[in-house]
């Protein structure tokens, strides 16, 4: 315990603080209530979001620019705990942030598949500390004639050789789906090889929430796949290996099952089941999977409040990924309300996307 305590004291308690900052209900429907964009930003100027969306020059207010700022300031708030953590949880933030990375690698390779202008497709990248720069991505961007030759210019970097290794997959298939999915797995490769030399408490933490995470993202391509009538073989290979609540006779179930009901049945285990449920009546009903994304991310949502009581003593990872994860999702809250907002969506229906 004097370990965890050491390893944690600090850290935890400025958690705690941060934590508190965190937007709430009350906080969303004052965003909710705002007229238009720039209203918006008067009142998130007095969150911690203020000096990044100070950076907004006047007369820029738009989603976009709005939803720079959000990312910037979720990945330097992810930077400072990492400063203050010890070297194994450092590693684990660190690894966490590697997965924006990997978004912002996909852009760019849609930009250059699509033929988008890179100044437009830069608009789009956010880069993450300690990763690739803003002026790596402008090099990079601006002189990759395509897909194979950007691919060739990342030799030197930790992408290279993975992506290099899949370009047969995306010639063959003329699509970047090898090549996103070769990301990734080597970011949630690796995030899970760090989370293999975490303590045993912080082990079993860290894979209750990632792994979650994880299988979540599994349900979704297995039930999107099962909806496009996709061979299960090729369903497969965009699974990522990880069995904790489900098992592997769970998911050929679903693979093999004849329809979109079936597979939602072979899934249902707990701590799924709530969730599922609410697809399968959605999918009943209106032959839609649209709210899977949505109750997923509730779920998540849910595992990270439910973690801390399991876990009620403060010195535990779940203490540092439950508010990054929380963190992130008041991210996605806000630019789902910028995006709508600048959409002329009611606040009833921008509502009905937010997540907390």
């Amino acid at each position: 315990m004097k370990l965890s305590v050491s390893k944690y004291g600090y850290i935890t308690t400025r958690i705690r603080g941060m934590k508190a900052s965190l937007i709430d209900e009350g906080g969303y429907s004052i965003l909710l209530g705002c007229p238009d964009l720039e209203g918006l930003l008067s009142f998130l100027k007095t969150t911690p979001y203020g000096e990044d969306l100070s950076e907004i020059q006047p007369g820029a207010v738009r989603a976009l620019s709005l939803e720079g700022a959000f990312l910037r300031n979720f990945f330097k708030t992810l930077s400072k705990i990492a400063e203050k953590a010890s070297s194994d949880v450092a590693s684990l933030i660190l690894g966490y942030l590697k997965k924006f990375e990997a978004e912002n690698l996909k852009v760019a390779l849609r930009a250059l598949k699509g033929g988008i202008d890179y100044e437009e497709a830069l608009k789009y990248i956010v880069p993450i500390p300690r990763g690739l720069s803003a002026e790596t991505y402008r090099d990079l961007l601006g002189v990759a004639r395509d897909v194979e030759s950007f691919v060739q210019f990342l030799e030197k970097t930790e992408y290279g050789a993975l992506l290099a290794s899949s370009m047969k997959g995306y010639l063959e298939k003329k699509n970047l789906i090898p090549l996103e999915r070769a990301l990734d797995f080597h970011v949630y490769g690796s995030l899970w090889a760090i989370m293999e030399r975490l303590d045993r408490r912080d082990r079993v933490i860290a894979k209750k929430l990632i792994g979650a995470e994880l299988e979540i993202r599994n349900i979704k391509i297995l039930l999107r796949g099962k909806i496009l009538r996709l061979d299960p073989s090729e369903v497969r290979e965009y699974l990522y290996p990880v069995f904790l609540a489900l098992t592997p006779e769970n998911v050929d179930l679903a693979l093999k099952a004849q329809d979109v009901e079936g597979a939602i049945r072979a899934l249902m285990v707990q701590p799924y089941r709530d969730m599922l449920t609410k697809v399968l009546m959605e999918y009943e009903q209106r032959g839609s999977l649209a709210s899977t994304d949505l109750e997923g991310d509730r779920l998540l949502v849910k595992m990270c409040r439910r973690i801390l009581r399991v876990y009620p003593s403060p010195f535990h990872v779940g203490i540092i990924l439950s508010y990054i994860i929380l963190k992130w999702f008041e991210v996605r809250n806000l630019r789902a309300i910028v995006y709508g907002k600048e959409d002329g969506l009611s606040p009833e229906s921008i509502e009905r996307l937010l997540v907390y």
